[in-house]
């Protein structure tokens, strides 16, 4: 009697050529191309649009063996290969994973599929790793089925399996396999749909690689911002220093996870105060270097000179020696002199700070120079200004005045945050909540654009 396997031909173990008159597949031949189209078509799509590779993959070989007329597939990655999205463990032993399968027989289907990943390597993927497999092969006998047959674990009938080797960059990065218990012959036309689904499906693992790699590089990038926020933030105050005499409020408020924008108060020589705000060109990453670079020179250069005029000429001159050109910087110093309820002030192009009186009049500190890290011979000039019980100094960044309204674009402007602080409590918080709430009334919430920063003192009454 003879046995299952003796109507297979020698040669479909030795993956001998054949003459295409002996194939067959049911159907007209222009129905079996079109079909064949059509599935591509499909298999496109689903590859492209699926976010789970693993699905696509699976729902990709159940699309393949019906067309092909098969039952079982499935898809093994070299463990080395940077397409093997798969593997989140360590590399097994002998050099491959299976990734994916469809229409695995109950035998294969237990124990994890072990007789498809178990060592040795077999056939296909020996003649993958040693270059000898290069296109769609019609019929390879698989060494470890035949030895789950022969240990009576695989009963299904399943021996034989055309095979496909997945290309990229022109090496070989895994394999397509397709079977059923009956094997046949597949036609060449039927090779060459299995190689052109092996090369959509090479494209689909390198677009989720890529998408793995941009992923991770976002993640930490991500947790690289998050660490610079928290340096930026430990730069500024902490809490306001207690000054007697006098209130102090702040409000720094990125546009991204870092900013250029900063403020600072710090002690001086004489029981006097530095106050500080600056403006970093540009947002993001690089403004926020440059902005830590910029706080500690003013802090070092203002225990040196004391005078803010001295002071930013000093950083002035830093930054040209220490930094690339095109970058500049602007920034408003005061030193207030609390027993004698002085301030004086320096202005290298920061937008000019608003002086509330107590009366309720705002004035306009309109000494501006130029910015910082342009000019190699920075003049600017120090002014001084008493202040009076009642009085507020309210220093802010250009994203206040530069916020826009959603509709017309209309600015903010100077003149709106001038009527504000005229009609703001005297308390500095209070003062800050009452500036935001009209800015973000008048921009509509929308997402902001730019850095928004304030730093308010007021002499108590």
């Amino acid at each position: 009697m003879k046995s299952k396997d003796d109507h297979i031909p020698r040669r479909l173990s030795t993956g001998e050529a054949v003459d295409p008159t002996e194939l067959y597949l049911p159907g007209h031949p222009l129905e079996q191309e079109v079909e064949r189209l059509h599935a591509l078509s499909k298999i496109a799509e689903v590859l492209n649009k699926s976010v789970d590779i693993r699905q696509a993959v699976e729902n990709t070989l159940s699309t393949l063996l019906s067309v092909l007329n098969l039952q079982t597939g499935w898809v093994s990655l070299r463990a080395d290969s940077h397409l093997n999205v798969f593997q989140a463990g360590p590399a097994p032993e002998h050099g491959f994973i299976l990734a994916a399968a469809s229409g695995l027989p109950p035998s294969l289907g237990r124990e994890n599929q072990r007789f498809l990943r178990q060592p040795p390597a077999c056939q296909c993927q020996r003649l993958l790793s040693e270059g000898r497999l290069t296109q769609a092969v019609n019929i390879v006998e698989c060494t470890r089925l035949h030895d789950a047959h022969q240990q009576e674990v695989h009963r299904d009938g399943l021996r034989y399996h055309a095979t496909v080797p997945l290309i990229s960059g022109g090496q070989p990065v895994g394999l397509i396999n397709a079977a059923s218990d009956g094997w046949r012959f597949l036609t060449q036309a039927d090779l060459h749909f299995l190689s052109a689904v092996a090369a959509q499906l090479v494209v689909a693992l390198e677009r989720a690689y890529l998408f793995e790699q941009q992923k991770a590089q976002s993640l930490r990038l991500q947790q690289e911002l998050k660490m610079a926020r928290l340096v930026q933030e430990s730069l500024m105050p902490r809490r306001m220093p207690d000054i007697p005499g006098y209130s102090l409020a702040s409000a720094w408020c990125p546009a991204l996870e870092v900013g250029g924008d900063f403020y600072d108060i710090f002690p001086l020589p004489n029981d006097c105060w530095g106050l500080v705000i600056g403006d970093v060109a540009d947002k993001g990453t690089a403004s926020a270097l440059l902005m830590t670079l910029v706080h500690g020179l003013i802090r070092s250069e203002a225990q040196r000179h004391c005078h803010p005029a001295e002071t930013l000429s000093a950083v002035n001159q830093s930054i040209l020696r220490q930094c690339s050109a095109g970058i500049f910087v602007t920034a408003f110093m005061a030193v207030l002199d609390p027993h004698h309820h002085m301030l004086y002030y320096a202005n290298g192009g920061h937008p000019p700070p608003m002086l509330r009186r107590a009366a309720g009049q705002v004035e306009l500190l309109n000494n501006t120079g130029a910015v910082l890290g342009v000019l190699d011979k920075l003049q600017l000039t120090e002014t001084t200004t008493p202040l009076q019980p009642g009085d507020a100094l309210l220093l802010y960044t250009d994203g206040v005045p530069e916020t826009y309204h959603p509709q017309d674009q209309a600015a903010y402007g100077l003149d709106r945050l001038k009527a504000q602080l005229t009609t703001a409590s005297p308390q500095p918080q209070a003062m800050l909540a009452y500036l935001e709430a009209g800015r973000l009334a008048f921009s509509g919430n929308t997402p902001q654009q730019d850095d928004v920063t304030y730093l308010v003192l007021a002499r108590e009454i």
